[in-house]
């Protein structure tokens, strides 16, 4: 996907591009691609795909879907987001249950029209400048695998390059 936000929230609300499409077609890059990136260490595509059905039936109904309407994001794990784990990238709360609510910054980015497609991934509480952690693993830079990103957020850096 080479669109910006601004182009494919432009694109959604006139109905020239589906949030459905945009969607999948990035669901579709993610699983291409996390098993060597390791990114995403959740994707919600049941709850992705939902979010993206409604904001084309909004546009369908002539409504204001919002102005990040149909735009994916990546949510770093130490945000919460309603149905999936909070881990804050640590062993201790791998097991941990979903979230019935989103944070605050999720919940305003939702209501703007954006669509959670999971969490990224992040060193242990944040807390480190390389995104490596006993609980998901080491996240590899796309440009060189043999690098990582970064961190704090380097499944979100991975992600979005």
């Amino acid at each position: 996907m080479t669109e910006t936000a601004i182009e494919i929230a432009e694109s959604v609300r006139r109905g020239q591009l589906s949030a459905t499409e945009v969607i999948s077609r990035t669901i579709s890059r993610i699983k291409a691609m996390n098993e060597t990136l390791n990114a995403f260490i959740e994707i919600d595509e049941e709850g992705a795909e939902a979010s993206a059905l409604r904001i084309d039936q909004k546009v369908a109904r002539g409504e204001d879907p919002g102005p990040l309407a149909g735009v994916p994001i990546g949510v770093k794990d130490l945000e919460d987001c309603a149905g999936l784990r909070t881990c804050y990238g640590s062993v201790f709360y791998r097991d941990s249950k979903p979230k019935q609510a989103d944070g605050v910054h999720v919940a305003r980015l939702r209501r703007a029209g954006a669509i959670p497609l999971g969490k990224t991934a992040t060193p242990d509480f944040g807390m480190d400048n390389l995104t490596a952690t006993l609980a998901f693993g080491v996240t590899r830079n796309p440009w060189n695998p043999e690098r990582t990103p970064g961190g704090s957020s380097g499944g979100s850096a991975a992600a979005v390059a």
